[in-house]
């Protein structure tokens, strides 16, 4: 199989699940809708859109055109699917590429991107059910000392993102 041809396979499977995504993410609203005949009117919905557009529209052109040279075409439709693009995907994305020394927007690069993502995804999921199965339990026997430094954890993420933005654009080795 070629590269092309990949590729193109990935388009076909990455807008059915895109557009798969798009239609499912309306069926909580509606089952609340038909279900328990709840809808908020046309006036209400329409100030949601208008706010989500204010807030997120920027960031719907900006991140795909930063993210994209790092990702590729299959990294970007993971991420776009799995979310926490720039505090788990991108920081893979570029431990991967690194360790293999791939150089960034090649297709060597877009490969290992492409396997560290859908393994951090896979990753990601099983902690999660963990977590939502024993997240309870594991709260309940944990020392206040512990649970105390759960303060600290936006800090720690923001602590960990921004020395990676600045090593994402890093200038090319001279050889």
């Amino acid at each position: 199989m070629t590269y092309d041809q990949y590729i193109k396979g990935i388009h076909k499977i990455g807008t059915a699940a895109m557009l798969l995504t798009a239609v499912l993410t309306f069926i909580p609203a509606l089952y609340i809708w038909i279900v328990y005949d709840c809808f908020p009117g046309m006036t209400i919905i329409s100030g949601c859109v208008v706010a989500m557009l204010g807030q997120e529209a920027m960031s719907w052109f900006m991140e795909p055109t930063m993210y994209f040279p790092i990702l590729g075409v299959t990294g970007s439709y993971l991420s776009s699917l799995s979310g926490n693009t720039t505090s788990m995907r991108i920081p893979v994305a570029l431990s991967c590429q690194e360790a293999v020394e791939a150089e960034r927007g090649t297709e060597k690069a877009e490969m290992a991107a492409t396997i560290g993502m859908a393994s951090s995804v896979f990753l990601n999921l099983g902690v999660l059910c963990i977590v939502l199965l024993f997240g309870e339990f594991i709260l309940s026997i944990l020392p206040e000392v512990i649970k105390g430094t759960f303060n600290y954890a936006v800090a720690g993420v923001m602590g960990a993102i921004i020395p990676m933005f600045f090593t994402m654009f890093k200038p090319k080795k001279k050889k």
